[in-house]
């Protein structure tokens, strides 16, 4: 006679974290479960790399802020909003059931986009495409294209 003996485990960590989407503003991932067994909801955190400023400023490596979490998290994907714009992110993921939580994903460093600023011109144009914030096209009334270049400063 053969016994069989079922084991409960924590989850595995979820795997493959990749981002979507980077904003000024957010930072969106997507994963896999890394998990047989159900989940119940995911745990998103997150952490500025350099904390005491956003990446241009005086933050070095080595510093360590308090992770942040975003708890309930029902599917596979998820954006995470609020975030300064220009700045270095941390971001993992945690599987959560009825026995425990994970232990954290490979966590993946983002760094969020620069914040754009708006152009006013003295005579009516649309806008036409936008390459990256230092430059900026528009396309005039008799289809002519004009490209504003604004010159980068460094600080």
């Amino acid at each position: 006679m053969f016994t069989f003996m079922t084991c409960a485990a924590l989850p595995n960590p979820p795997s493959s974290v990749i981002v979507t989407d980077v904003s000024a503003d957010s930072i969106s991932l997507s994963w896999n479960s890394g998990n047989i067994e159900p989940i119940s909801f995911y745990v998103v955190q997150f952490r500025a790399k350099y904390p005491t400023t956003s990446l241009g400023g005086g933050g070095t490596e080595g510093e360590e802020a308090e992770w942040r979490e975003t708890v309930d998290v029902l599917r596979t994907e998820f954006t995470v909003r609020g975030l300064q714009a220009f700045s270095v992110y941390e971001l993992r993921v945690l599987a959560v059931t009825s026995i425990g939580q994970s232990l954290p994903s490979a966590s993946v460093d983002v760094t969020t986009a620069e914040l754009c600023q708006s152009h006013t011109l003295p005579f009516p144009v649309s806008v036409y495409d936008t390459v990256q914030c230092n430059t900026i096209q528009y396309r005039l009334s008799l289809d002519k294209v004009l490209a504003l270049r604004r010159p980068r400063t460094l600080h």
